[in-house]
């Protein structure tokens, strides 16, 4: 069985007639009937139900002719890359990613790479780290852009250089929006909603932002800036979250105030090990590494 023969029993099952597929394919019908003759001999099973005029699939015939298509589709596919590697690079990238300034270097990327590559395509899921994990072990994303530490045991990963300040987001007249800063003991006194799932509570109160979970008062979670900062305006609590996420300038309603000691975090670009990354998601990754390269955080 070779792709010839793939090739010869797909015209000879839409045609449904020997003599017109044989003319099709410029071969003559004896030819075309012994190749036919020789697949059903190897496969052990008739594939074709033969009349006078007419040669159409049975049951086994319809089943190869599916998988006839999926094998000469990836066959097609596979020297078509070939053929345009350093021509016209098409697809799709496909994204996984919090909300973080980070998200601005791989913009970057992205912009870089539709410079030279403007057919690909661009497609950014946002969402907690479970939900990005979840979507790489299925293969529904290329990346994932996630917050350390996370296991690295299945993935590939790029570090990125950028840190992420952490601190609170208060209204400008709240009592903390004086400070130049607010510790742990500030935030025991106040109420508190965590910007994150309510899984990593603990662990981002005690590691991250220095408060034992028994000292909290927490009383919401979201994972999503904008719907937290307007839980913050209407004087719910003030939130746990990162920098730059919100408008903090002339004019705002609000004021972000870091941690002291002052508290970082760091994420890395994950792909699976096991997943052969597209032509497109390479040339991305490359341009990631060229980005990753040249930073400078933050004006830090």
């Amino acid at each position: 069985m070779d792709i010839r023969t793939m090739r010869y029993y797909m015209i000879v099952a839409q045609e449904e007639n020997m003599t017109t597929a044989a003319e099709v394919l410029h071969v003559t019908q004896p030819t075309l009937s012994r190749q036919i003759a020789d697949l059903e001999k190897e496969l052990g099973c008739l594939l074709f139900e033969r009349t006078n005029r007419r040669t159409v699939l049975n049951e086994d015939g319809r089943h190869l002719y599916k998988k006839f298509s999926e094998i000469l589709a990836m066959v097609d596919e596979t020297a078509s890359e070939f053929r345009n590697k350093d021509r016209r690079i098409t697809g799709e990238v496909s994204i996984g990613a919090g909300e973080s300034r980070t998200v601005d270097l791989l913009g970057t990327a992205m912009k870089n790479l539709l410079n030279t590559h403007p057919d690909v395509l661009f497609r950014i899921h946002s969402a907690n780290s479970a939900s990005i994990l979840d979507r790489l072990e299925s293969d529904e994303l290329d990346f994932g852009l996630l917050f350390e530490p996370v296991s690295l045991e299945n993935y590939r990963h790029l570090r990125i250089p950028a840190r992420e300040r952490l601190g609170v987001l208060t209204t400008a007249d709240h009592p903390l929006a004086e400070k130049g800063f607010v510790t742990a003991e500030d935030l025991a006194s106040y109420p508190l909603i965590m910007v994150a799932p309510r899984s990593l509570d603990r662990y981002a109160l005690s590691r991250l932002f220095g408060l034992p979970s028994d000292a909290a008062n927490i009383v919401g979670y979201g994972n999503l800036i904008y719907n937290v900062s307007c839980f913050v305006r209407s004087g719910v609590g003030i939130a746990l979250t990162i920098d730059g996420l919100t408008y903090t300038g002339e004019g705002s309603s609000f004021r972000f105030i870091p941690m002291r000691p002052e508290r970082y975090r760091s994420q890395v670009l994950l792909w699976k090990k096991k997943k052969e990354l597209s032509r497109a998601a390479q040339l991305f990754l490359s341009e990631m590494i060229g980005v990753c390269s040249s930073f400078s955080n933050y004006g830090e």
